[in-house]
């Protein structure tokens, strides 16, 4: 089909008042499993929240939408938006769920890694900093549309840094590889960092494909 451009402010109304049509089952709360740690329905919400806006505007240029009538429920090729926009929002909980488990088993991140034990600290967090009469520095409190990105996000540069000095510790071939096609004015510290980066994506994606993933 032909494609074209739709104007930002008519995808984000949509984006705004169309429902993405794939509700969470109210009377199961897990998902699925990864390697034996939960995914909630509530946490597939979380993500294609965050996901829709982008699901639509691909939509919208690949295929020309312009009436978004049952939009989320019409086939494209084969596949509804609402389908695709759940294989999005579960690929992301799996990737997530796995660096939590990495954060847990180095020391990064102590306790439950599930998403209501990651709502509760958010909820302990800005309780905290409203009742405290100090002064806080950074982030004064976290909404639900950010927390689990907060916790992951930060947690993940501590957890490249702990990897990047133990098994995915680059090697001297590695870093003259990347010295050879980066600028010469970059820092040995820039040029390891991206070498570490690049293999701990290659790390995360290995075990995301071999996790054992059980959908319920």
């Amino acid at each position: 089909m032909k494609k074209c451009l739709i104007l930002l402010p008519v995808l984000l109304c949509a984006a705004l008042f169309l429902s993405c049509g794939n509700e969470a089952d109210e009377g199961k709360s897990v998902y699925a499993t990864v390697n034996g740690e939960e995914v909630l329905y509530e946490e597939i919400e979380y993500f294609s929240q965050r996901l829709k806006a982008d699901v639509l505007t691909e939509y919208a240029k690949e295929y020309a939408v312009s009436d978004f009538a049952d939009f989320w429920d019409t086939q494209f090729d084969g596949k509804t938006p609402s389908q695709e926009l759940e294989e999005r929002a579960f690929e992301q909980a799996v990737r997530s769920k796995i660096i939590l488990v990495l954060m847990r088993e180095n020391g990064i991140y102590d306790g439950d890694i599930s998403f209501s034990a990651l709502k509760r600290r958010m909820e302990e967090f800005n309780s905290a900093n409203q009742a405290s009469d100090e002064q806080v520095v950074g982030i004064k409190t976290i909404d639900t549309e950010q927390f689990y990105t907060y916790y992951v996000s930060n947690g993940e540069l501590e957890l490249k840094n702990v990897l990047g000095e133990g098994i995915l510790a680059p090697d001297d071939g590695e870093l003259s590889a990347r010295r050879a096609v980066e600028d010469e004015e970059m820092s040995d510290e820039m040029v390891r960092y991206t070498v570490v980066c690049e293999k701990y994506e290659e790390y995360i994606a290995r075990l995301v494909e071999e996790a054992e993933i059980v959908k319920y």
